[in-house]
Parts: C-alpha cells; sequence; structure tokens
C-alpha cells in the first residue's frame, strides 16, 4: 500500500526527503575531506619537523643558523612577551590601508578601462610596464617623494597589491554576457542602471577573487619593505633587528607569527569569497 502511495504522489512530495538526505550527506563529505585534508597536513608537518631535527642533527644545517624545534617554540613564546604582537598590530594597521586603498584604486580604475575602449587602450601599454617593475624596485623612488616609515610602506605595497583587483574588474566587465546587457537595453534601462544592476553584478566574482588575491600581496610585500627598509615598528623590522643582533631564533619567531597572520588571512578571505559568492555556480 506504501508503495502505491509512493508511486502515486506529487513530485514535491517524494522529492523532498532525498533532497534533505542528499544535503546531509554532502554535510558529511565535506567534513570527511575536511579532516582528511587536515590529517595530511599533520603528517606534513611531522615529516617537516623530523627532517628539520635530522639537519641539524647531522649537520646539515648549523646549529648558529638554526634553532632546534624546542629552541623554536621557546623563541616563538618569547617573541609573543617581548614586542613582536605589538609589531603584528603595527603590520596589520598597514596592511589594512594597503587593501583598503589597493581596492578602491584597483575597482574604480578596473571598471573605467572595461567600460571605456578608449581608456583601455590609452593605457595598456603604461599598465603593462608598471606590471612589470618588482615592487622593491620602487623603495629608492618612493623615499623621495614618501620619506621613511608607514607611508613608505604603504605606497610600495599597494603598488604591487592593486593589480588583481584593477584586473579582475577589468576581466570581469569586459565579460559580461552581451546578451543580459541587450536585454537591459530593451528594459529601456540607462546606462547608469545597466552598470550597476548588470555589470557590476557579473563583475563581482573576478573582483572578490582578485580582492583574496591582493589581500595576501599586501601583506607579504608591507612586510618585506619592512625588512629591507628597516622602517617603522612592524613585523619585518622585528625580524630584521632580531637578524641584525644575532638573535636568529627571534627572527625565526617572527617568520612563524608571519606566516600564521597569511595563513589566517587565507582562511577569512576564502571562507568569505565563498560566503559572497555562493550564488555563483561555482561556489554552490
Amino acid at each position: 500500500m506504501s508503495a502505491v502511495h509512493a508511486a502515486g504522489a506529487p513530485n514535491g512530495v517524494t522529492g523532498a526527503r532525498p533532497l534533505a538526505g542528499g544535503r546531509g550527506s554532502r554535510y558529511v563529505r565535506e567534513a570527511a575531506d575536511l579532516g582528511i585534508r587536515a590529517a595530511k597536513g599533520l603528517v606534513g608537518f611531522a615529516v617537516v619537523v623530523g627532517l628539520w631535527e635530522l639537519a641539524l642533527a647531522t649537520g646539515v644545517i648549523h646549529k648558529e643558523s638554526a634553532p632546534s624545534i624546542g629552541q623554536f617554540v621557546s623563541a616563538v613564546g618569547t617573541a609573543i612577551g617581548n614586542g613582536a604582537i605589538s609589531a603584528t598590530l603595527s603590520t596589520l594597521v598597514a596592511w589594512v590601508l594597503t587593501l583598503l586603498i589597493s581596492v578602491g584604486l584597483g575597482v574604480i580604475v578596473g571598471l573605467a578601462t572595461g567600460l571605456s575602449p578608449f581608456i583601455d587602450a590609452l593605457t595598456t601599454v603604461v599598465f603593462d610596464f608598471l606590471r612589470a617593475l618588482p615592487p622593491i624596485a620602487l623603495l629608492p623612488a618612493v623615499v623621495l617623494f614618501a620619506g621613511i616609515g608607514r607611508n613608505l610602506e604603504i605606497v610600495v605595497a599597494v603598488a604591487a597589491a592593486v593589480w588583481p583587483v584593477l584586473l579582475g574588474a577589468h576581466y570581469g566587465v569586459t565579460h559580461t554576457d552581451p546578451r543580459m546587457i541587450d536585454v537591459g537595453r530593451t528594459m529601456h534601462l540607462g546606462r547608469l542602471r545597466i552598470i550597476t544592476r548588470i555589470v557590476l553584478p557579473s563583475a563581482l566574482p573576478s573582483i572578490i577573487t582578485g580582492i583574496r588575491v591582493a589581500a595576501m600581496i599586501a601583506l607579504a610585500v608591507v612586510i618585506g619593505v619592512e625588512i629591507v627598509g628597516g622602517t617603522g615598528t612592524g613585523l619585518g623590522t622585528y625580524i630584521s633587528n632580531a637578524t641584525s643582533t644575532g638573535a636568529t631564533d627571534q627572527a625565526y619567531a617572527g617568520g612563524f607569527i608571519a606566516a600564521v597572520v597569511g595563513l589566517v588571512i587565507v582562511a577569512v578571505f576564502t571562507l568569505a569569497e565563498r560566503r559572497a559568492l555562493r550564488w555563483t555556480p561555482d561556489h554552490r
């Protein structure tokens, strides 16, 4: 009897349970995949630790050049209580300012070049030249007009981090489905409404991806400028000072803290990207 009812029931009724089961099984699979990735990560970490200790024990790496794992853990604790946290906060301030400027500038210029073939043709050669310049090579020129300090870090970092956002915005605009624009014109939408209601939503996925990439570039360049230029009170300056005074373990600890900050930023921006773009086919 139940089989007859099930066979004759409407599709919406019989389809509800398999959908719920499928969703639950998907969450189980995702949790299992996450656990497998975490386990593989732990195994990889253990292998690196073992190789590190083996290299120190066999003399491949001189003990004066790198601390043991025990010394490294102790050095991280010392660094946390010895100014590394305040240095990290200082670096994060420069990073946030860099990212804000890069996103604002990149989106505006990217939209302009994507919407106007004339502006695109006018700026292509200049942008290609500027993109080819290593950010650190800009240090001498930037020092002349920005001075030494946080302004130096931000200007050089923006020069590196703006490109993923700019190119993402440009790509998103130029790859908007022209049929959607034709539909907008058919509905008598003005140019501004076509841009805000059709072009921008279409470009949003590539813009957000560009922001995620720019976030990591900005952090790396800010710390790199601090190390090379010895400017400010950031984490790069902490690493540079530790290296110059022979406190190798503290330099390694500073590098470890920088890596942890980078991992957190990657995780946060990846999660934010998935949440913001969950309406797109690639993130469902």
